[in-house]
Formats: structure tokens, C-alpha cells, sequence
């Protein structure tokens, strides 16, 4: 069986187009083999012009299918247009036909995770009715007709946002804090895969969230979630301060090889800091190496919160793709990019300023993954390519010479 997931999540809303950032759940993904082209196969199904703003919120082919949830009324393919409410199905290879698959859910879908065989799904989201069948947040649907499977639990307080299979568990994240019935794990919980029910594998106390002068308010809740290719280490991003007991914030990585989950000892600083108050949390991507021996995040946050507009260069995670190890202790970035829109200077500032500003956007065309390393004064070692997150001016000019 081939499984795989893209989208999971773009948080921006597209007027009949669905943007995509690459991440992995239920089992782990296969290297990519080559770039991906920017114009899509004869015959995709998209998004339908409805004048409102939808989007695809997670893309994942299970078997010879491909389903697509987010929030959405219409799907176009050719001149034909195919009534579907945020979920729906099509072949996985040419033609890429749109099946009869019709869950008709009447809220927004976040995401979606399935059985081993294909034969059924579970769809975490905001709603309450699915296929005609109440039911609020979660549910376990067949992936011919649509029905829902009411032998699974299917009632969480709040919003799920990511649903990850792992053996017989669900690893469920959201804003709930009960989800089944059981209030013993909430935020996070893993699901019994048969009944819904929670079956322990996931005890770790989440709790906490963003506090700084002027923040907006940030409700705790896991966001989403990337199993490794090795299929024992599970990354997962969310609005916390402890999870299992550590100080966590932004993102942590469990060890899933033991009869319940860990927190790893992975972790960094610059996760704690705040960026913009309008976007405390911020880290909502991240993904594997092939090797897993890296971890890639992609951030929001637009600019740190200690860093006005105009006091360039802004360092730390905000608005950026950045690397770490995947070591299991405490990290710091292997490189980071952030976009040159984001370190537009005043024409009136020093000339070096304006070198550094040119030499950024050089490397940034250039695009190395593995920059080489110079070292400057004081210590500092700054990778060639990424100015943008070295700690001062004077860094990046001396990068930049």
C-alpha cells in the first residue's frame, strides 16, 4: 500500500487554489526523486470558482486514491463540477478521475488518516454531521460510501487539528481537552484505532501557552504532527510550555518505540522566542530528512517581537525555513533562510548594510543546503547564506567579505 501526505498545513486562505507545503502521516514518506513541476498533469481536479476563499488543508493518497480535505463546496475537473463539502477523492494516476466518494461534511476538515487496507478513514476537523450522521470533530468513515463507522467514538470537545496512524493508535491532536469520553490526555491523545477510545499510549500533561507583553490570545493545542521515515520518532508542533514534564515550546519530538510514548531529549532555544504578539505560535511545519537525520521547520511570525520594523537584520525563527539535527539533546540551527522581502533596509543606512542586503539575495538565488561556515570576530561562526539569522549587521558584513 502507497501512503503519502502534502499540506498539512497552509494557514492562508486561497480563493480557489490550495496551497501546499509538504509533511508526512501515517506512514512515512519516501524521498522525493526529483523536483516537483510547478504545472500540474492534465486532468487534476480543482478547486471550483465560488467566489469564496477555500483551500485544501491536507492532501493524502492511500492505495490508487488520492483524498483532499480542507474547507471547500466545489470541485472542477475539465467543464465538469462536482458538488463535494470539504472532502473528496480521485484516482491517484491518469486520468485522475474524481470518484463518487462524497463524505458531504457539513464543517471544515483539517485532516485526514486511514486504515491500513484503505477501507476506512478518520476525519478530524470542525463539524458536526458527516454523511447525514451526527457526530462532532471526529469520525471513522468508509472510503467507498461515505458512512460514518459509529463503532468509533466520535465526539471531541474541540477542534481536531491533525490525525496520525501509528499501528493500532490515532494519534490525535487539537484544542479539545476531552475527546470520547476520557479527559485524561487532552490536547494530544491516541485513539484505540478500532473504538475510539484512549488507549494510554499518549500521557504527556500538555499544558501552557504564549505570555509576553501585549500577546493575542493563544489558545494551548497540538497543530500538527510528522512521523520519521524510520516510523519510531513523531515531530509535533502546537501552543504549549510542558509536555510530558519538560519545558517545551513551539515543537518536540516523541519516541514512539515503547509501549507508550516519550519526549525526547531534542529540543532548542530558539524556539522560545516570541515573535510578532499577533503570531505567538508560530512553528507550524516541519518534515524529515531522507536520512532522518535533520529536521526541517518553515515558521510564520513575520518579525521578532524584540525587533521593530526597520531594525534590520531580524534574527531568530520568525517567517523562515530553517534545519537542526535531529540529534536527541539540545540544538541549534544548521542553516536558515528567511525571505529578502522581510530585510528591506532605509536607502539611507550603511553601506555595508547594502552589500550584505545584495550578497543575502546572491546566496539566496543560489539556494545551498549545506552553506560553508566562516568565522568572524568575537567567535561568532555565521553560515554563508544565511545573513539573515546572524545576531548583528557587523556579523553579516564580515560574512559578506
Amino acid at each position: 500500500m502507497k501512503r503519502f501526505t502534502l499540506g498539512r498545513k497552509a494557514r492562508v486562505g486561497l480563493a480557489a487554489t490550495a496551497m501546499l507545503a509538504t509533511t508526512w502521516s501515517a506512514l512515512p514518506a519516501q524521498a522525493a526523486t526529483g523536483p516537483v513541476s510547478s504545472t500540474p498533469a492534465v486532468g487534476t481536479p480543482q478547486l471550483a470558482t465560488t467566489g469564496a476563499t477555500e483551500q485544501v488543508r491536507q492532501l493524502v493518497q492511500c492505495g490508487g486514491t488520492m483524498y483532499a480535505v480542507g474547507t471547500f463546496s466545489a470541485i472542477k475537473r475539465f467543464s465538469t463540477t462536482y458538488a463535494r463539502n470539504n472532502a473528496f477523492s480521485f484516482a491517484a494516476t491518469s486520468p485522475f478521475a474524481v470518484t463518487s466518494w462524497n463524505p458531504n461534511v457539513n464543517g471544515i476538515v483539517n485532516s485526514i488518516a486511514f486504515t491500513p487496507d484503505c477501507t476506512q478513514a478518520y476525519l478530524g476537523g470542525q463539524f458536526t454531521s458527516v454523511n447525514g450522521t451526527a457526530v462532532k470533530n471526529i469520525a471513522k468513515v468508509s472510503t467507498s460510501t461515505g458512512a460514518v463507522n459509529t463503532a468509533f467514538g466520535h465526539n471531541a470537545s474541540g477542534q481536531v487539528e491533525t490525525l496520525l496512524t501509528y499501528g493500532s493508535h490515532v494519534l490525535t491532536g487539537g484544542y479539545f481537552t476531552s475527546i470520547n469520553g476520557s479527559a485524561a490526555n487532552p490536547y494530544f491523545t491516541s485513539l484505540n484505532a478500532t473504538t475510539g477510545t484512549d488507549d494510554g499510549f499518549l500521557h504527556l500533561s500538555i499544558s501552557g501557552n504564549y505570555q509576553y507583553p501585549g500577546v493575542s490570545s493563544n489558545a494551548t493545542r497540538v497543530y500538527n504532527q510528522q512521523l520519521s521515515h524510520g516510523a519510531t520518532l513523531d515531530l509535533v508542533e502546537g501552543d504549549f510550555t510542558s509536555v510530558g514534564g519538560l519545558p517545551r515550546q513551539q515543537v518536540f519530538m516523541l519516541n514512539l518505540s515503547g509501549s507508550t510514548a516519550t519526549v525526547t531529549g531534542w529540543t532548542s532555544t530558539e524556539f522560545n522566542r516570541h515573535c510578532t504578539t499577533v503570531e505567538p505560535f508560530y512553528l507550524k511545519a516541519a518534515s524529515w530528512s531522507p536520512d532522518d537525520s535533520k529536521v526541517y521547520v518553515a515558521t510564520t511570525g513575520y518579525h521578532p517581537v524584540d525587533q521593530a520594523i526597520g531594525n534590520y537584520p531580524w534574527t531568530g525563527l520568525c517567517d523562515v525555513a530553517a534545519a537542526f539535527p535531529a540529534t536527541q539533546a539540545g540544538v541549534s540551527h544548521l542553516w536558515c533562510r528567511r525571505h529578502a522581502a522581510h530585510q528591506r533596509r532605509p536607502l539611507d543606512r550603511q553601506r555595508q548594510l547594502v552589500r550584505v542586503e545584495q550578497v543575502c539575495r546572491r546566496l539566496r538565488i543560489r539556494r545551498h543546503l549545506l552553506p560553508p561556515v566562516r568565522q568572524l570576530g568575537g567567535g561568532r561562526r555565521c553560515k554563508v547564506g544565511e545573513c539573515a539569522c546572524c545576531t548583528s549587521a557587523a556579523s553579516a558584513a564580515a560574512a559578506a567579505r
